[in-house]
């Protein structure tokens, strides 16, 4: 339960559109409600949880609440969070990750490249093949003129 929560916290707090985007705040306020939803009979509401935060941080009950809940469940969440978040730095913003990410976008465009001249090449393929050896070199000694 706390891996997935910590991997949920990551992906909504700590990435945009696949990219490395940290939002701490977001990332704290999402770690405050996973123990708070998670530890005690309180029910949060996904759609307004910020507001319930300031609610509940305005009447000074964040902390109360929060020393409710084991100290060593807290400690382990968080560890694991923590973990979390220097998986991602490490997997997803390190210089690896980044020519990873541009080997991987080259390797989509060379495919795509591929695909998409896979017809004409097999089409100039077969009629290379009809051609006989004095056409042939009609075309490439006019090609290797052009490119002069």
């Amino acid at each position: 339960v706390k891996i997935f929560l910590a991997d949920t916290i990551i992906k909504t707090s700590c990435l945009k559109d696949g990219r490395v985007h940290i939002d701490s705040c977001k990332k704290y306020l999402l770690y405050v409600f996973s123990l708070i939803d998670t530890y005690t009979n309180i029910e949060v509401d996904s759609k307004n949880w910020m507001l319930q935060y300031d609610r509940l941080d305005s009447l000074g009950l964040i902390e109360p609440i929060l020393a409710l809940i084991p100290e060593k469940e807290i400690v382990t969440f968080k560890t694991i969070l923590d973990m979390k978040l220097d998986d991602l730095m490490t997997n997803r913003y390190g210089v690896h990750a980044y020519i990873d990410e541009q080997m991987d976008r080259f390797n989509n465009i060379a495919s795509e490249i591929g695909k998409a001249f896979s017809p004409l090449i097999e089409k100039l393929e077969k009629q290379i093949k009809s051609l006989d050896e004095n056409k042939i070199e009609n075309i490439v000694s006019r090609f290797a003129k052009f490119i002069k």
